[in-house]
């Protein structure tokens, strides 16, 4: 046998207890529950600020992702500045609320932004299963980078809360191309229009979104690009004509929070990104818990996926 095949045999059987013993959550398992998680306050070293926002924000995320029993901060009893090293957590009182998983972070300044040291314990085993470090430009962002990374060692899958939802909303008399987190949460305006707006759909290359517009007064594609903020004539919406359906008809469904892998332009057909159903609520999946709505709801949302 190979050299180096019996060195990558003896490192796999080395490995595979590890694995075996590693906490998992299992989605589809008949006897599902969401895994019992505490996650204190996020402790601040230096002069690193809105620690506050970013605990809030990871708690919401793992909640919204339905994977996880994000337990009442209120009901804890372990001191608030209790250290991040194994050694320095009594965990007999995290085990006493009902924790089987702790999730602890320590958020510091890094440049222009943040960045947090990342540690996730076995309550039951008292013991550390991950360390990581994150970074990311402000504090929601970086709590949405956590639960990320939570998600992807508990469910073994990347988590979506780096993603981005574009979506039209109206505003009085204009229609509004908006940008909003993964939890439907701090929307930005791209662009406001006096003529109507409909189906915005993302570019796999993340920075252009696909839109039908009637500035030019019937249904064209244009392109919004996010690096410049440009706004450019691309072609005639396929859906105009008499023999197609109008721009403005609602889908059979919902589009996934994949980004597209092929087609641009991508083709406007129901199933892609389009207007909404009567109730915003219903892009959510059913039984999820939710972060929040913006006050203004949106319509017609389109997912972008973000790297990990």
């Amino acid at each position: 046998m190979p050299r180096h095949l019996s060195l990558a045999l003896l490192l796999a059987a080395a490995a595979a207890p590890a694995l075996a013993d590693r906490p998992s959550v299992v989605v589809d398992s008949p006897d599902f529950r969401p895994l019992p998680v505490a996650v204190p306050a996020l402790l601040a070293a230096g002069d690193a600020s809105g620690g506050d926002e970013t605990t809030g924000v990871l708690r919401a995320d793992l909640v919204l992702s339905g994977l996880f029993d994000v337990l009442d901060p209120r009901g804890y009893l372990a001191e608030a500045g209790e250290g991040l090293a194994a050694p320095a957590i009594k965990f007999g009182r995290w085990t006493s609320v009902g924790a089987e998983g702790l999730i602890k972070a320590r958020v510091r300044r890094e440049g222009a932004g943040l960045a947090a040291d990342l540690h996730v314990f076995d309550v039951p085993g008292a013991r550390e299963l991950l360390q990581r470090s994150v970074s990311a430009p402000d504090p929601r962002a970086l709590g949405h980078a956590l639960a990320d990374e939570v998600v992807r060692f508990y469910g073994g899958e990347a988590g979506v809360f780096r993603t981005h939802i574009v979506a039209v909303r109206r505003n009085r008399e204009l229609r509004e191309l908006v940008l909003y987190d993964a939890d439907g949460r701090n929307p930005r305006v791209l662009l406001s229009e006096a003529a109507l707006l409909l189906m915005p759909a993302w570019h796999p290359d993340g920075d252009r979104i696909l839109v039908t517009s009637y500035r030019g007064g019937r249904p064209e594609l244009w392109v919004y690009r996010l690096s410049d903020r440009s706004f450019r004539r691309l072609g005639t919406s396929p859906w105009a004509g008499p023999s197609r359906p109008t721009a403005a008809r609602s889908p059979s469904r919902w589009p996934t929070a994949r980004t597209p892998t092929s087609g641009w332009p991508p083709r406007m057909a129901p199933g892609g990104a389009a207007s909404p159903p009567a109730a915003p609520s219903t892009s959510r999946r059913p039984g999820r818990p939710t972060a929040g709505a913006s006050p203004s709801s949106p319509t017609g949302p389109a997912r972008r996926s973000s790297s990990s």
